[in-house]
């Protein structure tokens, strides 16, 4: 997984909680002579764009003061969406018996992408059904992952 820059969510999180957020997670990406720093906040019931608007300017703020970003940058302020990202390796085990995607830095059994239940995270693995198989998969391997969502649709 993209490693969390701790000096990056030491100044985000106190101003996201702060306002009365959950931090969901943090990526700073270097995109040529710039960067983006996209921030993703929830609330329970969902948050809004003027939400969204309130942190950003705030966080903006904080940010220029503490010269936490050298250069210049974008910050880009969001919901983590329907199929929410995992960002740390401590968030797994709250999505234990969740169907979530994995993109991993190297391949296991011959593949990098795994979609199925997460059943089970220790200190270091996590086990993942696919297809009636179970799989282990190393934290540190994984590059990227998220929460598939569940739609309720009625008809």
């Amino acid at each position: 997984m993209q490693q969390v820059n701790e000096k990056l969510w030491n100044i985000v999180e106190p101003v996201v909680t702060g306002l009365g957020f959950d931090l969901i997670g943090i990526e700073h990406l270097q995109q040529g002579r710039f960067s983006v720093l996209k921030v993703f906040a929830d609330k329970s019931g969902g948050i809004n764009l003027d939400e969204c608007a309130t942190i950003s300017r705030q966080l903006g703020t904080v940010l220029d003061v503490e010269e936490a970003i050298t250069g210049a940058y974008n910050l880009e302020v969001s919901s983590p969406g329907i199929d929410r990202p995992i960002f740390r390796v401590q968030d797994f085990s709250q999505y234990i018996d969740e169907d979530v995607n994995l993109r991993l830095t190297a391949p296991v059994d011959g593949r990098r992408k795994y979609k199925g239940q997460l059943i089970k995270v220790d200190a270091d693995m996590l086990t993942i059904v696919v297809d009636k198989k179970e799989h282990e998969i190393a934290l540190n391997n994984i590059e990227k992952a998220n929460v598939i969502a569940k739609l309720n649709l009625k008809k």
